[in-house]
């Protein structure tokens, strides 16, 4: 499988991550009415061709990125129970115990700021 030199998982995450961060900026500054979804991979400077059939969405799975801890790091959250922090690093499974995040088939994620306190809320759906 592809994966990028930059970030230790498949750019399908990345490009699917990077599309979902382009509806959420635009999720924040307009009004609801007026919400479109627009590939904005050009404009990001990714430039690539896929060789194989492209995947289907519910391939992908629900990996989504966010900045949730305003530390400054870009936290991506994966389905499959995997919690990868921007340095590479995965969480134990102490450290993810105590996130209160119980394992589940059929999960989805999103990041949002749902409580309007200028901080991204992951949101955890089974």
């Amino acid at each position: 499988m592809l994966e990028s030199k930059i970030f230790p998982f498949p750019c399908k995450y990345l490009t699917f991550a990077l599309v979902l961060l382009t509806f959420c900026s635009l999720l924040e500054s307009q009004p609801a009415s007026s919400i479109y979804l627009m590939d904005n991979s050009k404009n990001a400077g990714i430039d690539f061709v896929h060789f194989a059939p492209r995947p289907r969405w519910c391939e992908i799975g629900p990996s989504v990125v966010g900045a949730a801890t305003n530390e400054g790091l870009s936290l991506v959250f994966q389905e499959e129970e995997e919690f990868w922090k921007s340095n590479g690093r995965l969480l134990t499974m102490d450290e993810f115990a105590n996130m209160h995040l119980i394992k589940m088939n059929g999960s989805g994620g999103a990041w949002l700021d749902y409580d309007r306190d200028g901080d991204w809320d992951l949101y955890l759906a089974n």
